[in-house]
């Protein structure tokens, strides 16, 4: 990541400003949720596609202001196609009028607040309900009776008792009534938190809407009318997937993986459920804000290259940690914080294998009866006291 200001955990990209978590996005402000995608402004839910502005749920597009719900597009505005020398001409003066916007006022209209404009619903989204709403299914009840044994030394099952616990700390997800009165996914992001639920619908909804919303004649308005014109006819949707995908509940956005359940963003990931952020990683439970090449791993906060770990937050390259913060390269480690390196290691001390394997197991012992007895543990990492 280089040349890039006001983002969080953006990586492999370059000349960035203003996203929330995007990988492999470059030139790009005001993005949500994607991979793979160049010279970008306020579009969102968009994967390997390029030079698009105020556009949602597009994939393989190129040369598009104002599309949503695209495929394999280019030279559209509104959703329609045009000829390119009449798209460039549009571009041009719409750009023109943009950046004439951000001059004066420092700011641009953001798509959600074009999402809001034409919104049933002006006093703000649905609460709705928390997912899951659904049972997990039979590989997820597999899989959390797997990493439960590996990691805490013993088996738990079903895994609907332990569900609140383990989405403390993970970004909401709600199922709420749509546009069209069929239940459909909000989440508590950056960018899209203020859309209300009267002017979201499913993905399948939204693919069905992805006719022309203005005609050629009315590609040549000013910025401010087409906004209005678009607010009134664009389909939302915060339900997204992509690649090859299958055994995946109540997942929001879905990124080639397979048997996930109740999760916000997963991509190139299996067997994690309610989680957010699982990136190229498998066997992820309860975790938070991001987890990349990872496994195996429970209650975990922004971790990369981790294994095993329960309660590890901000750590790179562990192993078997448990209730740390802040580690590199470290194996077998408890209650410690800032340092790299170490084994078989009690708040920043090592000691002899036979003395740390005798606390763990006292450690293990108390994170177990917790969970007997009250289906969570109250203490964790950000909570220790």
């Amino acid at each position: 990541m280089k040349k890039g200001a006001y983002i969080s955990y953006v990586r492999e990209s370059e000349y960035v400003f203003g996203l929330p978590p995007f990988p492999k996005i470059n030139y790009s402000m005001r993005c949500h949720e994607g991979i793979n995608v160049h010279r970008m402004f306020e579009t969102f839910y968009t994967t390997n596609s390029s030079d698009m502005y105020y556009s949602f749920n597009c994939t393989n597009c190129m040369d598009v202001i104002f599309g949503f719900n695209l495929r394999g597009k280019r030279h559209v505005i509104g959703n329609v196609e045009l000829p390119q020398a009449d798209f460039l001409k549009l571009k041009k003066n719409l750009l023109s009028q943009l950046a004439d916007e951000l001059e004066k006022n420092k700011r641009a209209r953001s798509i959600s607040d074009i999402a809001c404009m034409a919104a049933k619903d002006k006093g703000g989204k649905d609460a709705g309900k928390r997912i899951p709403t659904l049972p997990a299914q039979p590989a997820i009840e597999k899989a959390f009776s797997d990493i439960t044994k590996i990691v805490l030394a013993k088996e738990r099952k079903p895994i609907a008792p332990f569900v609140p616990y383990l989405q403390e700390r993970t970004i909401p997800v709600t199922k709420v009534k749509g546009k069209f009165g069929t239940p459909t996914f909000n989440t508590g992001m950056p960018l899209v938190k203020g859309i209300p639920s009267s002017s979201l619908c499913t993905l399948e909804e939204a693919l069905k809407q992805n006719q022309p919303l203005i005609t050629k004649e009315q590609s040549s308005f000013p910025l401010e009318k087409l906004e209005q014109i678009i607010s009134e006819k664009a389909a939302f949707s915060l339900d997204f997937v992509d690649g090859q995908c299958r055994d995946y509940v109540e997942v929001s956005q879905v990124i080639d993986s397979t048997e996930v359940y109740s999760t916000w963003d997963t991509t190139s990931s299996q067997r994690s459920a309610c989680s957010d952020g699982v990136i190229q990683s498998k066997y992820i439970f309860g975790c938070s804000f991001r987890q990349l090449d990872s496994e195996f791993c429970i209650k975990c906060c922004d971790i990369i290259e981790c294994k095993r770990c329960f309660e590890v937050d901000s750590s790179t390259k562990c192993t078997a940690c448990f209730y740390s913060h802040n580690l590199e390269g470290c194996e077998e480690c408890i209650m410690c914080c800032n340092v790299k390196g170490m084994r078989y290691a009690v708040l920043n001390q090592q000691l002899p294998k036979e003395e740390y394997m005798r606390i763990k197991q006292m450690l293990l012992g108390y994170i177990n009866a917790e969970l007997d007895k009250k289906k969570k543990v109250p203490r964790s990492i950000f909570r220790l006291g």
